[in-house]
């Protein structure tokens, strides 16, 4: 049984799944409460979405997608909620890597984190929320039978959402009861991501409930030409002088947009990214290439292979790469191309360089914190710009102004995706912060809260680990204590002396011996604070090796080609490879990429001037010449946040004050659907193909409308026959109630006796039954004989069997008939009858009445058994 609520706001919402027996529907069953993907948009009040009774009722989190709206309150709740660290959180390691980066920009941004007076969280608490999600791969089933000391049989499998990296829908099975929860996936194989394979996996059919959301895609257009129609419009926006604004999400579709804007945009202008985390997200991209398309993988490593070929060559005279060559790889183009600046460092930025330039932001709904809205407010009295959008916004956000005035002027047009409008708002409301440093007594009352709170973390901290060893320790002893009293036991037994005798002793003996492990225990664990490692200390060793840029073969087998460089005097050596590291497994690589790309002093390209033809010059360090160092972004560790100045809590912290804020908005505007989401032929195709008993539709989270989707679904006579379909609202509970589709069937004895077994092609034994079904306990149904009845034989038979349309053709051959096998599977007669066979072994055939109808009938029922 499932009951289901959605819970929070417009802007905010979550999804609670609580999950009972479905057999057994007494008071007294276990369940199981699963919070799904906890968003938040950083203006609702938290606590009156996650309140403390949901909260000390959740028993399992899953997380599906990488973006605010799915995982934007997570890191908040577990920091506020220590009870929560202890639930299982399940979600794929992409999701994890990419969530951090998600979060660590929006709490950022909305004051909660960083050298901000209104910090509420540290870096590191977020580093190590993230790192203790258990991760998973795709289709790895996960099985749960005990969860939070419920005894349950509960299961959870992953798949591809196909929206972004990492991105899952959940197969959830309880006792056979297949619920799955889709909140968004995409039919369509996008340039960097595989399809969902909703429709294409078995282990989706019939299952109870589907979960889905209410946006689809209404487009004509392949991904492809949208792709195209973006590039094309970016040129001619970029050749007239006017700078391109694209908000997205840096987790979510900023992939899909970076990679062709690299590598298929005819325009040489920069591409400025304005956020507080870098190019972070970039730096994972080359260790999730085996969660990507194929065709991304092979023009990832076609291009490493093309230009380590290139530096081969010109191992000599490595500053002649030339960045417009197609063999150059995504991230040397990236090197070249993307800058990262801060938000302070915008106002400079517009005064220098009259050539047009492309910033992308985090979209963030386009509150008044996000740094869109500080763009738009700083730009617009300065620069022409366009805006072109590429998900549809949430309706409820400031951004949505913009589009339902895009919408309402090109509604005319057939084809109004690119299309672009000169948007006018007048007296457009914005509040704008200002950042002050602060100073004197209030920047002390800061330190000190921070101290405060970094010392009690370490001492929580300390106590979690000593109270870890101490029942490691503890179980360990009570296995051996358990051991010996089963020797003990077997020894008794043997020499027939009673157990009792010596239950007294064995229960002295295991206090003193309990006591004397925790003595030992508190003596031997004396933690030092200073030599305690933090979670972004320890997330900067290195791994053993790097095999994400290798070829297939390699990444099962790598090797290691040593090479030496010689002169007159023998092999080069370098004294850090003899340099031993005390407690460490690995050495830890400290000067490494230790910033941003090109966004401080130690990036080893330097942009001269933007307007000086892309020149470029490379700097020495001690001595040593640049090609020491890999300026590519796929060989950072991925496994390494960039802790950069604008997220440490002490390092020049200020205070934030708002002010409102009228502007008259003149820009262009565009939208192009990269959403990444399904259309809603997609999803009718995959309710015929699945067959959920339920289809519960969720609320609308951006630019959706349920109501219309539930119309356009029961428009269609075959889902509105065989389906039910539920709206779901907010915070209202769904009870769906017993959806039983399978169950542990018995047969009473006297039924047994009255079966009349038949012998099906020598491999199967079969037999028409009939009886009453009586409920026999907690996990058993019983069909008993109705002495009412007998089981009539002499009916007419049946037939069954399984037809192969090969055979078919091969028999109808025979008699003399034309077969053709058409590229469907279908099978045509004399280009008269067409037979066709379903999914589920159903077999129909199409024809017209015709004497031809009646002679392949009958030879399919030659080829099926009588019962």
């Amino acid at each position: 049984m499932l009951e289901f609520t959605a819970i929070g706001t417009n802007g905010s919402q979550g999804r609670l799944l609580q999950l009972y027996d479905p057999i057994s529907v007494d008071e007294s069953n276990l369940h199981v409460n699963i919070l799904a993907d906890p968003g938040w948009n950083g203006i609702d009040n938290i606590d009156e979405i996650y309140t403390q009774s949901l909260i000390d009722s959740i028993d399992l989190i899953i997380l599906s997608q990488a973006t605010i709206e799915y995982i934007g309150a997570y890191a908040l709740l577990l920091n506020k909620y220590p009870q929560l660290c202890d639930i299982p959180t399940y979600a794929t390691l992409p999701l994890c890597k990419l969530s951090t980066i998600s979060i660590l920009e929006m709490y950022r941004s909305i004051g909660l984190l960083g050298p901000i007076d209104s910090n509420l969280i540290e870096i590191g608490k977020i580093i190590s929320i993230f790192s203790q999600i258990k991760t998973l791969n795709y289709s790895q089933l996960i099985k749960l039978s005990n969860i939070n000391n419920k005894q349950i049989n509960l299961s959870l499998t992953a798949y591809n959402s196909g929206y972004s990296i990492g991105g899952s829908i959940w197969l959830i099975e309880i006792n056979n009861e297949k619920i799955i929860y889709a909140p968004i996936w995409n039919h369509a194989k996008d340039n960097f991501l595989n399809n969902c394979p909703l429709f294409n996996n078995s282990d989706f059919i019939r299952p109870t409930t589907l979960i889905t959301n209410s946006e689809f895609i209404n487009s004509k257009l392949s991904h492809q030409l949208k792709i195209d129609k973006l590039i094309d419009l970016i040129d001619k926006i970029l050749i007239s002088g006017t700078n391109v604004v694209l908000p997205t999400s840096i987790s979510g579709r900023f992939f899909e947009l970076i990679i062709p804007l690299l590598t298929n945009l005819k325009n040489d202008s920069f591409i400025y990214i304005i956020n507080y985390t870098g190019l972070d997200n970039m730096k994972y991209l080359s260790n999730f290439l085996e969660w990507m398309n194929p065709n991304i993988i092979k023009l990832w490593e076609n291009n490493n292979n093309n230009n380590n070929s290139n530096n081969n060559n010109n191992n000599n005279n490595n500053n002649n790469t030339n960045t417009n060559n197609p063999s150059s790889t995504i991230s040397t183009l990236a090197s070249n191309r993307i800058k990262v600046i801060k938000l302070n460092e915008l106002n400079n930025l517009i005064h220098t360089g009259n050539r047009p330039k492309i910033f992308i932001v985090d979209e963030m709904n386009m509150i008044d914190d996000s740094v869109f809205n500080q763009l738009i407010n700083t730009v617009n009295a300065t620069l022409n710009y366009s805006i072109i959008l590429t998900e549809p916004p949430n309706k409820f956000s400031k951004l949505n102004d913009f589009y339902k005035v895009w919408k309402e002027n090109t509604q005319s047009e057939i084809d109004n995706e690119g299309s672009l409008i000169v948007l006018k708002l007048s007296n457009y409301e914005s509040n704008i912060f200002e950042e002050t440093p602060l100073r004197s007594k209030e920047l002390s009352n800061y330190e000190n809260m921070i101290n405060e709170r970094r010392s009690l973390e370490i001492r929580l901290e300390k106590e979690k680990l000593e109270k870890k060893k101490i029942e490691d320790l503890l179980d360990a002893n009570v296995k051996e204590i358990s051991d010996d009293d089963e020797e003990d036991e077997e020894e008794n037994e043997k020499e027939g002396e009673p157990d009792d005798n010596n239950s007294n002793s064995i229960i002295r003996k295991n206090l003193e011996i309990t006591t004397n492990i925790i003595k030992e225990a508190e003596a031997k664990y004396q933690f030092d604070e200073s030599k305690i490692l933090k979670i972004d200390k320890i997330l900067t060793l290195p791994r053993d090796f790097n095999v994400s840029n290798l070829k297939h073969k390699n990444r099962v087998f790598p090797t290691v080609i040593n090479k030496f460089n010689f002169d007159d005097y023998g092999i080069l050596i370098d004294s850090k490879d003899f340099q031993i590291f005390d407690n460490d497994k690995f050495p830890i690589i400290g000067e490494f990429n230790e910033n941003n790309l090109n966004e401080s002093e130690s990036s080893d390209i330097e942009i001269i001037d933007e307007n000086d033809n892309n020149r470029k010059r490379s700097r020495r360090r001690n001595g040593r010449d640049n090609k020491r160092r890999k300026n590519n972004i796929e060989n950072i560790l991925d496994n390494k946040i960039t802790t950069n100045n604008l997220l440490d809590s002490l390092n020049n912290p200020v205070s934030r004050t708002y002010t409102k804020n009228k502007i008259n908005i003149t820009c262009g505007f565009s939208f192009i659907d990269l959403s990444g989401n399904h259309d809603l032929r997609s999803l009718k195709f995959t309710i015929k193909k699945i067959k959920p008993k339920k289809i519960i539709i969720l609320p609308e989270i951006r630019n959706g409308d349920s109501s219309k989707l539930i119309n356009e679904l029961k428009s269609d006579n075959d889902i509105n026959n065989n389906n039910e379909i539920i709206k779901c609202k907010l915070n209202e509970m769904i009870n769906l109630g017993n959806i039983i589709t399978s169950f542990d069937l018995l047969l009473d004895n006297k039924l047994i006796n009255k079966l009349k077994w038949k012998n099906l092609n020598n491999e199967y034994m079969i037999t028409p039954i009939n009886g009453i079904l009586e409920k026999s306990n907690k996990w058993e149904y019983k069909l008993k004989s109705n002495e009412n009845e007998t089981i009539n034989t002499s009916s007419q038979n049946i037939k069954i069997g399984d037809i192969k349309l090969n055979q078919l053709k091969i028999n109808l051959q025979n008699d003399n008939h034309n077969v053709e096998l058409l590229g469907d599977g279908r099978l045509l007669i004399d280009e008269k009858v067409i037979v066709a066979k379903g999914n589920e072994g159903k077999l129909s055939i199409e024809s017209n009445l015709d004497p031809l109808f009646y002679k392949v009938k009958s030879s399919i029922e030659n080829m099926l058994a009588n019962i």
